[in-house]
């Protein structure tokens, strides 16, 4: 068993991906892709084209557990042991790893008279999150005496997968001051996998040491695979559908679903702005293919009667009936994307320098999470622009990122962190951003204002 949690948790800690939009990118608004977090941010070239599939690759490596979490320095040896007690000390209630990626296929920005930006995006997605209970890894680790007269809950043990295919069309108008965005969007979905009901648990009865489990699970699937079960009730291997096309896959109109951008940007001066966005408000309703997993039980061991000769076989019996699936039903349902909110403040000294600092919000499995990013933005030449940014969330302080963008002709490359892995042994989050595009009919660097520099800090 101990071994299990060796490689269970190492495993997360090494290779997890989970991706968000990044917080450093949204100050980079000579990079077009800082539309993606707030559709309220126009471009500064009258057409923008990303390179197809190239235009915005982005993923993200997030565990919560940096190596520092989970290993202890040996003195007698002088080198750095497991120390699982350590890590659950420092563990939450329930401890979220998960994986996504995001690829743009196709990018494009207009800008027409009259302060008027449309953006279209064909983007894929995929996104997955499990969420571990911290008292699945002490009773795991630790044994269940600390748990006598009381319920061992592992109730927010679940898992959630998204993948799925964006259509949007993005809008945005300048109104003196006050520049106003939308993006709608229309969702393809692909595959889900969402744990809609996870009730798991056992309690211990402090005076005749009974373990009573309990189970009520729901898992909702929607997907080209194939799920049955056997006469026992125990699931088969999923297998591929072969009889779906890759178009059928990747245009699913059985999986349909709709999601909305909105952004704004106040330009109170020359030297200071205000902005605001909620990104990715909306849901996907899973039709097609849809299976519903469902498991129900209960049960209780008493210890081992030594006299009874069938006790062998009826704690198997009881095992198994408790364990027993319940048949599949194929209903309808809907899952919610995770929403972000960001809260926005830009500050310019003057035209090739500038503060920002950002609060980005998310609210996942009715808890929210929040992180504060600040950042310094300079863009002294004409094919350069640089960030570096100080991002502080709820896992801790030490995030760092960086974002570089380099112009030659009509080409543009960027490369946009929020979490450089300064100190390894500290790492627990690590993300990156990068693509091409082509840029057109681009403006001159503009002053700020009647002066190049911010009256308030000079004279």
């Amino acid at each position: 068993m101990k071994r299990l949690i060796y490689f269970f948790l190492l495993y997360f800690i090494i290779i997890n991906v989970n991706a968000q939009e990044s917080s450093t990118l949204y100050f980079m608004q000579s990079i077009p892709q800082s539309n993606l977090i707030n559709p309220a941010i126009q471009g500064k070239c009258k057409i923008f084209v990303g390179l197809p599939a190239l235009s915005s690759i982005y993923f993200d490596v997030s565990t919560g557990i940096a190596y520092n979490d989970i290993l202890t320095k040996n003195n007698a040896t002088n080198k750095f042991d497991l120390d699982f007690d350590k890590l659950i000390t420092r563990l939450d209630s329930t401890n979220y790893f998960s994986t996504s990626v995001n690829i743009n296929l196709l990018s494009l920005g207009l800008q027409f008279k009259n302060n008027l930006y449309f953006t279209f995006d064909v983007s894929d997605k995929v996104f997955a999150r499990a969420g571990i209970p911290k008292d699945l890894l002490r009773f795991a680790w630790q044994g269940n005496t600390q748990f006598e007269g009381k319920r061992a809950s592992f109730d927010n043990f679940n898992i959630d997968l998204n993948y799925y295919h964006e259509l949007a069309l993005g809008v945005s108008k300048k109104i003196d001051n006050v520049t106003v965005g939308i993006k709608g969007k229309v969702l393809f979905g692909i595959g889900n996998l969402t744990s809609e009901r996870t009730k798991i648990g056992f309690s211990s009865d402090s005076s005749n040491f009974d373990i009573t489990l309990n189970s009520d699970i729901l898992i909702n699937t929607s997907g080209p695979i194939i799920i049955t079960q056997d006469q026992d009730s125990s699931i088969n291997t999923p297998e591929f559908n072969d009889d779906k096309s890759i178009t059928d896959i990747a245009l699913n109109r059985e999986n349909m679903g709709f999601a909305l951008d909105a952004g704004v940007v106040y330009d109170i001066n020359d030297f200071v702005s205000l902005s605001a966005s909620v990104i990715d408000l909306g849901f996907i309703n899973w039709k097609d293919d849809v299976n519903n997993i469902s498991q129900t039980g209960n049960f209780t061991f008493s210890g081992i009667n030594m006299q009874d000769t069938t006790f062998i076989s009826s704690i198997t019996d009881s095992i198994k009936n408790f364990t027993r699936m319940n048949p599949i039903t194929h209903n309808s349902y809907s899952s919610s994307l995770t929403s972000k909110i960001y809260l926005g403040g830009v500050f310019k000294i003057n035209k090739d320098i500038s503060f920002g600092a950002l609060s980005r919000g998310e609210l996942y499995n009715k808890k929210y999470y929040q992180a504060f990013t600040f950042s310094a933005n300079t863009h002294f030449l004409k094919f350069l622009s640089t960030t570096v940014s100080y991002t502080i969330n709820d896992k801790g302080y030490n995030n760092f990122g960086f974002g570089l963008g380099l112009k030659g002709g009509p080409l543009q490359f960027y490369l946009v962190s929020d979490h450089l892995p300064v100190k390894l042994q500290e790492t627990n989050k690590v993300n990156l951003r990068f693509g091409f595009n082509l840029l057109f009919g681009c403006k001159k660097k503009e002053d700020v204002g009647s002066k190049s520099r911010n009256s308030l800090l000079w004279f």
